[in-house]
């Protein structure tokens, strides 16, 4: 990941995969399919959607655009 500070400058995060929450969450949904559950004792669907609006939320007071991204 590439941040840019306010400054201008650009600082290259370099951190491995394993770590993101969405790793996680795919863990989680994993395991649940395979013990043919619908739903996660622990990581609720409410759960997931809150996390990734307050992300959402983070990302735009940002200004941080996907590179693919549209207007």
């Amino acid at each position: 990941m590439t941040i840019r500070l306010e400054t201008g400058e650009e600082t290259v995060l370099d951190y491995p995969e394993d770590i993101n929450g969405f790793e996680y969450e795919i863990r989680e949904a994993s395991k649940c399919v395979h013990a043919k559950k619908t739903a996660s004792d622990c990581y609720t669907p409410k759960d997931s959607m809150a996390i990734g609006k307050l992300l959402y939320d983070i990302r735009t007071s940002w200004g941080m655009r996907f590179a693919d991204e549209e207007d």
